[in-house]
């Protein structure tokens, strides 16, 4: 590899260490998906969310979904589709408990040739805090219809503050999961 190579997947590293994005997938062994070129999406869940309007995030998530998609060479047929995309999301309410450890301590000791003996007393108690946070998750599936087969399971999850924007919070997320979708770049 030449310096250029090496150079880029440092950048590339460096970047996904940055991330607040939990990303995983799953994909079934020994699938060729050089041969899908086509998708469809399947009826989305439109029932009413916890904090977003579902119809507006589903619309959003085909809409970033196909753009990705369209880089990776695939295109929409809706009458005979070789693959099927379909997603689910959800928000949950977590909690994260950070320990504060005390600011000081009294230390004492005694010792001789030999031997030492210590003591460190917190001045103050220790404090934990409870930080309450919404984490949005979106889960990805790619199934072939012919027979039902998940091929590819995509997942990603980030906390959220009070006032996220959806877009920009969307956006990326999806840019980050279809990343692992082992479809080739289309070339140009």
């Amino acid at each position: 590899m030449n310096m250029k190579r090496y150079l880029f997947v440092g950048v590339l590293l460096a970047l996904a260490s940055c991330s607040t994005y939990q990303v995983s997938f799953e994909r079934t062994p020994g699938v060729d998906f050089s041969k899908y070129k086509t998708y469809a999406w399947a009826q989305p869940d439109n029932s009413a969310g916890k904090y977003v309007n579902k119809q507006y995030l589903n619309d959003r998530v085909i809409y970033y979904s196909n753009q990705q998609l369209a880089k990776k060479g695939m295109t929409i047929d809706v009458n005979k589709p070789d693959v099927v995309f379909s997603f689910q999301s959800y928000s949950q309410d977590k909690v994260e408990y950070q320990y504060n450890p005390p600011p000081a301590y009294v230390n004492f000791g005694f010792g001789g040739p030999g031997y030492y003996m210590g003591y460190a007393a917190p001045m103050a108690p220790a404090t934990v805090t409870a930080n309450n946070y919404t984490e949005g998750t979106l889960v990805m599936y790619m199934t072939d219809p012919s027979n039902q087969q998940v091929l590819w399971k995509g997942f990603v999850s980030k906390a959220l503050d009070q006032a996220y924007d959806l877009d920009a919070e969307l956006q990326p997320a999806i840019t980050k999961v279809m990343y692992t979708l082992p479809l080739k770049p289309a070339t140009k």
